[in-house]
């Protein structure tokens, strides 16, 4: 609309001259909030990809980065999350963790394994070991008695050459008698050597089980370590690993030390004394059909070499004795 001067009073000699500057006058823009003219001129920002714009322009200039000069103000938009930066990385601290835990438990298991394994060597050692010592024994047991035989036997002849039957049957079947009993005497030992290597095998072959029952539980554990993320967990496991491996080095240098297997293989198939076996023996020397002479020099080379003492020895010689006849 056309603004108009407000006719106050002016002489009608001078309206022509207010009507001329009615006329030459242009509307202004209203600020309908103000009711207060005002002339603002609007910048308009286009978005950049990342970029957020704040506000706009006034009256010229340019506001970037966070620049403050009047005009307009445009800002790059953070992502950066205080609390998530927070938890990556105490993420990444615990999964260090779980790794050198997942370390320190795996070597702990191998170190673990080969205590077990060393074990078993000792009890190997030990069984090896007094197997050498019984078939010392049992070779010096064989090796005694023939000769013995041989020394005797020869005796059983002159005897019946004496008596002037040396062509007898008396004297042959004297002799088939003493060989007879000489050759059960020999296998009897035999059995008894197999009974012991027995023995000893059984004792090895339990020790065998129980290494390898653990080294399998081990083994199962290596394998799901991996999976293992608690770290409470995996730090219970490396201590319990590692209190089990103090034990068994323990018992490795104790009750399962190389000597005390031998000691214990010792009375189970003992390398010197021998008394059940000796009883069986001797009961076979006393019932069988040598001649007395014979028998007796059989029971003295049996009980001599049986590593009783020296006195066990001579009780035992003359119990034999005085049953044969």
């Amino acid at each position: 609309m056309a603004w108009t001067l407000p006719n106050i009073g002016v002489p009608k000699s001078a309206q022509k001259y207010t009507d001329q500057l009615n006329s030459a006058l242009v509307p202004a823009p209203q600020n309908h909030n103000t009711g207060r003219t005002k002339a603002v001129a609007s910048v308009a920002v286009a978005p950049t990809s990342g970029v957020t714009t704040w506000g706009k322009g006034v009256q010229g200039g340019s506001n970037t980065g966070g620049s403050n000069a009047g005009g307009s103000n445009t800002g790059v938009a953070s992502s950066y999350d205080p609390a998530a930066a927070q938890r990556a990385a105490q993420e990444a601290q615990e999964e260090a963790q779980r790794g050198q835990l997942r370390a320190q438990a795996s070597g702990l298991i191998n170190t673990l394994i080969g205590a077990y394994d060393s074990l078993f060597g000792s009890a190997r050692s030990a069984a090896k070991a007094q197997n050498e010592a019984l078939d010392s024994r049992y070779t010096k047991e064989v090796s005694g008695l023939t000769d013995q035989f041989n020394q005797e036997l020869p005796k059983i002849g002159r005897g019946y050459a004496a008596r002037g039957t040396f062509d007898s049957s008396y004297r042959g079947d004297a002799e088939e008698q003493a060989t007879t009993g000489f050759k059960n005497q020999i296998d009897d030992i035999g059995t008894q050597r197999e009974a012991d290597a027995a023995k000893i095998g059984q004792f090895v072959a339990e020790k065998e089980g129980m290494v390898n029952a653990e080294k399998g539980l081990l083994a199962k554990m290596l394998g799901d370590l991996p999976n293992v993320t608690d770290i409470n967990e995996l730090t219970q496991l490396r201590q319990q690993i590692d209190r089990k491996i103090a034990d068994t080095q323990s018992a490795q240098a104790g009750v399962q030390s190389e000597a005390a297997y031998r000691a214990k293989l010792n009375e189970v198939a003992p390398s010197a004394d021998r008394m059940a076996g000796l009883q069986s023996t001797l009961s076979n020397i006393v019932n069988g059909a040598a001649p007395g002479p014979l028998k007796r020099a059989v029971a003295q080379q049996v009980i001599g070499s049986s590593g009783l003492s020296e006195e066990e020895k001579q009780a035992l010689l003359g119990q034999v004795n005085s049953q044969i006849v």
